[in-house]
């Protein structure tokens, strides 16, 4: 595999990077390019190498144990079919980054997703969404396999990590206020971290580019309004656990933060 073009994967979607030159190196990214150069020696990796790596890890995440989810509780369910099909139409919406890939406004509803759907479907919602715009856009079998797979691993491990922590359900009706910030808090680091690790590994690999050098400037200008969109996410769910009908308040501050990120 050479280049890998657009397709989502987590919150970005892999493009063909024009420029394969590398950049000049700062002084505080040579140490991390060193070793990542040993890691590269060690153990030989290339695209498909790693999408197989990841779909298997992926499929492996579904079976994650489900702590502290009631079986016989279907609530889940209406929240289930509306967020997949509110992540569907979110998947079409997206923004290009300067050095290939775009940011998704569909984080908002992964963030609303891994709060009110318990795992394995909180994951399985989010890898629907991302293959139905992957077939409309008649993405490469690769390509396809990348982005379904990261999403699902993302959701699946910050799923894991939300109900470890409780059911938001409770926290919101107890008013266990620390325990909610510390979801928050897991949750948006695992996300973004592990999208934008794995997004930023791939587009390194296909092009030769310091994997430091895509993380930086590929967040830079748009962290902000990434961070607006996850937190849209988290509001959505808090205002769903109340009053599902007032989360239609949210079009308006979505569609200022995708009109930002343009």
């Amino acid at each position: 595999v050479g280049n890998l073009p657009d397709g989502p994967c987590l919150r970005f979607r892999l493009r063909t990077l024009q420029e394969t030159t590398r950049a000049q190196w700062a002084p505080g990214a040579r140490l991390s390019e060193a070793i990542a150069d040993w890691l590269r020696r060690l153990v030989p990796l290339t695209p498909v190498r790693l999408v197989v790596v990841l779909s298997a890890a992926a499929a492996a995440s579904l079976l994650l144990p489900r702590p502290g989810w009631n079986t016989d509780d279907s609530a889940w369910i209406p929240a289930f079919v509306i967020l997949t099909g509110l992540s569907v139409m979110l998947e079409f919406v997206a923004v290009e980054l300067p050095h290939g890939g775009v940011v998704s406004v569909a984080t908002i509803t992964h963030i609303a997703t891994i709060f009110l759907v318990p795992p394995p479907f909180a994951a399985l919602s989010v890898g629907l969404a991302v293959i139905v715009e992957e077939i409309v856009h008649r993405r490469a079998l690769v390509r396809l396999a990348f982005n379904t797979s990261s999403y699902i691993l993302t959701i699946a491990l910050a799923s894991l990590a939300v109900r470890l922590i409780g059911d938001p359900r409770v926290l919101v009706t107890n008013r266990e206020h620390l325990p909610l910030v510390a979801m928050v808090v897991i949750v948006s680091l695992v996300y973004y971290v592990l999208n934008d690790l794995l997004t930023c590994a791939i587009m390194a690999l296909t092009t030769g580019r310091s994997l430091a050098y895509l993380v930086r400037t590929n967040s830079r200008g748009t962290i902000l309004a990434e961070a607006g969109a996850g937190m849209v996410g988290v509001l959505f769910a808090l205002i769903w656990i109340v009053e599902p009908f007032w989360t239609a308040l949210l079009v308006i501050p979505a569609a200022v933060i995708a009109r930002a990120l343009q």
